[in-house]
């Protein structure tokens, strides 16, 4: 019997449309896989950026104290951080996370533009800032200027679950600025 055999270039043809693409089951198979590892790991970044973000706010807000209590000791009088109203000036809170103020002057006076030092402003968003006081002020001498308060305590936490802590930043009455950071697990 002759054995029939097929031009090669119509064999090659033939393999190559085997070959080319993928099989829907394969597709399939490729997405799934793909959409576990993204459920797996969007929880974990969601977190990530919430701790970035909370680190951010504590930094900002360390630098913003460190600069009052420079100020103060420098021009030898009251520097005082207080939160930010929507107006420009202080509002009578102790959530300060839409932003706060800094600017020359005791807590009794409210921040003109021309003794503002700084201003920070953020949006609200899944972080909260909060505070023992609703105004802090350096002396001259570098010192809290409320002694009768004691220590002064920034706290970052989730919005919804309060007593997730991220950061604190504590102010005591000789003006020492100190920090605990990452004891947050979450906002779930």
């Amino acid at each position: 019997m002759p054995v029939v055999t097929l031009p090669t270039r119509l064999l090659a043809m033939r393999s190559r449309k085997r070959t080319r693409g993928f099989s829907l089951v394969e597709l399939l198979v490729t997405l799934s896989i793909f959409a576990i590892v993204l459920a797996m790991a969007v929880p974990s970044f969601q977190s990530f950026l919430l701790k970035n973000q909370a680190r951010g706010i504590a930094s900002d807000l360390s630098r913003s104290l460190w600069q009052a209590r420079n100020q103060a000791l420098a021009l030898g009088r009251a520097v005082t951080v207080c939160a930010r109203a929507e107006d420009g000036g202080c509002l009578a809170s102790q959530d300060w996370t839409r932003g706060w103020l800094v600017y020359r002057g005791p807590a009794t006076t409210a921040p003109a533009a021309d003794t503002l030092i700084a201003e920070v402003s953020r949006e609200a968003g899944a972080l909260t800032l909060t505070v023992t006081a609703q105004t802090l002020s350096f002396s001259g001498a570098g010192t809290v200027s409320q002694a009768d308060r004691g220590t002064v305590n920034f706290v970052v936490h989730c919005t919804q679950v309060p007593e997730t802590l991220f950061n604190a930043i504590s102010v005591a009455r000789n003006g020492r600025i100190s920090s605990q950071q990452d004891r947050g697990q979450g906002c779930d």
